[in-house]
């Protein structure tokens, strides 16, 4: 077992006991329980990320060499906050798995692989910094914030592009597929107990035979015994955990996906063109494709094939 498998593994089951302390009535982003708030103080407190952890067959440091680290920096002050630095904002104490997890005074996750290979094509340097408002923390403490979604943040706030989509969906024992409502009906399906994703399934009126259980990991480990045919949770939530078995894979979507994407300030139209190009170049080039299977595997784009129909 590799650094990058081990690491995963061990933060799969933090995430277990992290999802077993939480409340019911919790929203999609909750699904896989809140880590990192330990972090948090009145302030920010800066995040440092553990080098070495390989992404797949391209290491972080070759990774960062081919997106272009040598070149000449694409932005400077006051566009941002430091000179040849790219401060970048994590919502440490509402991410969770696969986007962010803090361990101490380390982090890594979806959103700390896409800032640096992004960071990197802007040929800059990369600083991580908790925080929680996000228009206040881009005014004062960073130049981007991670994990943010259109139409959720005031107008000084804009979401540029998107490196990842967020749709409740259900998960199988089998290939990637999308099922029908009648491949659906009068089926086991695993949810977490007081979850977004448990009021969908009941919503949907199929007849399923619905399982609750206390986190989202031990619906997974129902799906693998063959206790449930389905696990319905949170897109990116179920790609990170389904990356830990062979034979589970995404099997349609409940709902249209939401982006999720990079904010700016709505005044820094500098940096927003920065970010939208460097954000363009490494999915062009691969490094975004990189970075994101190492935490959500497969996870296709969700578009209306991959929405169940009906449901």
């Amino acid at each position: 077992m590799n650094m990058r498998d081990a690491g995963r593994r061990t933060l799969a089951v933090v995430v277990a006991l992290a999802a077993a302390l939480t409340l019911g009535g919790c929203s999609a982003s909750d699904v896989l329980g809140t880590v990192g708030s330990a972090l948090h103080t009145a302030g920010s407190a800066v995040v440092s990320f553990v080098e070495g952890l390989d992404l797949g067959p391209t290491s972080v440091a070759e990774a960062k060499a081919e997106a272009g680290s040598d070149v000449a920096p694409a932005v400077s002050s006051p566009t941002i906050h430091e000179d040849g630095t790219l401060v970048v904002g994590l919502q440490t104490a509402t991410s969770t798995a696969p986007f962010c997890h803090v361990d101490g005074d380390t982090v890594q996750g979806l959103d700390v692989d896409v800032a640096r290979v992004i960071a990197s094509q802007m040929g800059l340097e990369v600083r991580f910094v908790a925080v929680s408002d996000v228009q206040g923390a881009l005014e004062s403490q960073c130049d981007i914030v991670m994990n943010t979604r259109t139409g959720e943040n005031p107008d000084d706030v804009t979401v540029v592009g998107s490196y990842v989509q967020s749709a409740m969906s259900f998960f199988h024992r089998g290939e990637e597929t999308t099922v029908s409502t009648t491949d659906l009906t009068g089926k086991a399906v695993a949810v977490q107990a007081g979850s977004e994703s448990a009021l969908k399934v009941e919503d949907l009126n199929l007849g399923m035979a619905t399982a609750e259980y206390s986190n989202v990991n031990e619906c997974f480990e129902a799906l693998e015994a063959g206790e449930v045919d389905y696990v319905v949770c949170d897109s990116c939530a179920g790609a990170f955990l389904s990356t830990q078995y062979e034979d589970i894979a995404f099997c349609g979507a409940i709902e249209q996906p939401t982006a999720v994407g990079i904010a700016v300030l709505t005044s820094n139209s500098n940096l927003q063109s920065a970010v939208s190009q460097a954000l363009t170049q490494v999915d062009s080039n691969g490094m975004l494709a990189l970075a994101s299977s190492e935490w959500i595997g497969d996870l296709p784009t969700i578009t209306d094939d991959e929405v169940i129909a009906g449901a």
